[in-house]
């Protein structure tokens, strides 16, 4: 008994400086796990709770930064982003997350794993930033939200009569190809 006792307290121990997180955790777990969230952020997802948390942490000397969404208190989506989510690292956090049966593939230098029976997904990416995401199926399949245009409209449309210049017309173009 104090052999499992002691075994027990020296895993703790070894996997302390780990960083993990799960889908299914609840945000208590998550701030067992990595401290406090170091700030929130809007969420990918429609039916995700509240805002995303960000949490910060390391594995060694490399940042981690781990963003969690919540659906009825529990992580359905989990993100790894930062110099510490090398190739062997997102492979062992997917491990952690899906279990032993999981299946990888590489699709044009993005690796992807597969876990038919616990429904995981999970994506790799290395640039621009490294950056793992670990989905359940309910979460893999929930409507994202759309993302936000680059590009912006600077037209004026605004009806303001003080505002001569929404009024102007714009000047004829002469096409030279108008004649053919």
């Amino acid at each position: 008994m104090k052999l499992m006792i002691l075994s027990g307290f020296c895993a703790v121990l070894i996997f302390a400086g780990v960083a993990e997180g799960r889908l299914g955790w609840t945000h208590e777990q998550c701030v067992q796990s990595f401290g406090e969230p170091v700030g929130e952020v809007e969420t990918k997802l429609v039916k995700s709770e509240g805002k995303a948390e960000v949490f910060k942490t390391q594995i060694g000397d490399l940042p981690l930064f781990v963003l969690v969404e919540y659906q009825k208190g529990r992580v359905w989506m989990i993100t790894y982003e930062g110099r510490a989510v090398r190739k062997q690292t997102a492979a062992s956090l997917v491990a952690k997350n899906a279990g032993p049966k999981v299946k990888e593939t590489t699709i044009l230098r993005v690796q992807h794993w597969i876990e038919n029976e616990k429904k995981i997904h999970a994506v790799y990416f290395t640039s621009p930033v490294q950056r793992l995401i670990v989905m359940n199926s309910k979460s893999l399949a929930a409507e994202k939200k759309p993302i936000s245009a680059v590009i912006l409209d600077t037209q004026k449309t605004t009806d303001d009569p003080e505002d001569n210049e929404a009024k102007k017309k714009p000047d004829p173009v002469d096409d030279p190809l108008e004649q053919f």
